[in-house]
């Protein structure tokens, strides 16, 4: 149930989650970088009929691969093996990855020859993170132009262009090298569209589950009151910080406090715009379908990279049997046409995103690592189909 739709077409992402947790052969970290331990789940197989293969990657490139001898490790027993490979060079905020991965020797009455049984995947070092931010801002804030119009602010910086109205400190623009990429957004958003597990949609006795609740309070509906919105220097750098409370209407038309979110943007003199989050939930709220942030941009950035966990959708209950690496798609092939419209296409632990249209786009991280989706529709758009 829910690993293929109606039409037999695998699930993305559930599909490869069943498989990894069904998977007669794992692998674990050993007593040094280059040790693994395998260990053999079959009742009565040796794993003499499995080719193993490894491959050494950093930040998504692989540096260096081969092939584990034959192993002949007895059912239900632990083999610890050495890999032959020198630690690579890497830099700051850098991760180097192991990928280990099974398959058969030789062709079966249920697959072929190559075919693949068993995937895991080990951290084998991590490059420090850099350090040192705002002793390399201070005096350089001079390299960021600051524009004030009478209802608008525009700082500029390395070819990154950010607008916001300085009534609402909303951000009305931002463009790369004289491109606007940006319809609408960045602003917090608590809702997505439900799943068939949280409620069905448009049917009754939907009260006491999870969608009951949150049609409850309005979080389908969410509107936002600008309370304040101020212009200061963070690390010697101008930055844009808005106040917005976040509400919800019910179906009869009942308004709930659900919210304050404080959004900081600073433009960096290398062109990068760091965006910071704080939300305050009210008291009362203690069930949300999701924290985040939402933003639309321009729909001719159609192709989507990420280095993160992939390749097909995958969420935090379901995401072991996604290996992290980068990978590259459309946003359009994003969609998962799930019989009843529903939340889909996510990615989890992304390290970093892109959106663009091979020659201009929008590259993004988040810090701890964001759970990110790129369609063509809004969670609002899902909720009424």
């Amino acid at each position: 149930n829910g690993l293929v739709g109606p039409d037999r077409p695998p699930h993305p992402g559930a599909a490869s989650e069943v498989k990894y947790c069904y998977q007669y052969v794992t692998v674990s970290a050993g007593r040094n970088r280059r040790e693994i331990v395998v260990h053999n789940k079959h009742d009565f197989l040796d794993l003499s009929h499995l080719q193993g293969h490894w491959r050494l990657q950093v930040d998504g490139v692989q540096v260096k691969a081969g092939r584990l001898a034959r192993l002949r490790t007895a059912p239900g027993d632990r083999e610890r093996v050495t890999l032959s490979f020198d630690l690579p060079k890497f830099s700051a905020g850098q991760e180097c990855l192991l990928d280990i991965w099974f398959t058969t020797r030789q062709a079966t009455w249920w697959c072929e020859v190559g075919y693949e049984v068993a995937r895991d995947q080990l951290e084998v070092a991590r490059g420090k993170s850099a350090r040192g931010r705002q002793q390399k801002n201070k005096g350089i804030s001079n390299a960021i132009s600051l524009v004030r119009q009478d209802d608008g602010l525009t700082l500029s910086a390395a070819g990154t262009t950010v607008r916001w109205d300085r009534s609402t400190g909303e951000m009305t623009g931002l463009a790369i090298s004289g491109r606007e990429l940006l319809v609408s957004g960045p602003r917090a958003t608590l809702w997505r569209a439900p799943t068939d597990n949280d409620g069905i949609k448009r049917w009754s006795g939907q009260a006491h589950k999870a969608l009951g609740r949150w049609w409850a309070l309005g979080l389908h509906r969410i509107t936002y009151d600008v309370l304040k919105v101020s212009e200061r220097r963070i690390e010697g750098l101008p930055a844009v910080s808005t106040v917005t409370r976040l509400n919800g209407t019910d179906d009869d038309g009942k308004v709930h406090q659900l919210a304050d979110h404080r959004q900081t943007s600073i433009l960096q003199p290398d062109g990068v715009l760091r965006i910071d989050h704080e939300l305050k939930l009210a008291k009362r709220i203690v069930d949300l379908p999701r924290i985040g942030t939402q933003c639309v941009l321009s729909p001719e950035l159609e192709i989507f990279e990420w280095f993160g966990r992939g390749p097909g959708e995958n969420y935090p209950d379901r995401k072991a049997g996604s290996p992290v690496d980068h990978y590259s798609s459309t946003v359009t092939d994003q969609y998962v046409p799930y019989i009843l419209p529903q939340e889909n296409g996510a990615r989890c632990d992304v390290r970093w995103c892109v959106v663009h249209d091979g020659h201009v786009g929008l590259l993004m991280a988040g810090s701890p690592y964001p759970m990110v989706s790129a369609l063509h529709h809004s969670a609002q758009d899902l909720t009424a189909a």
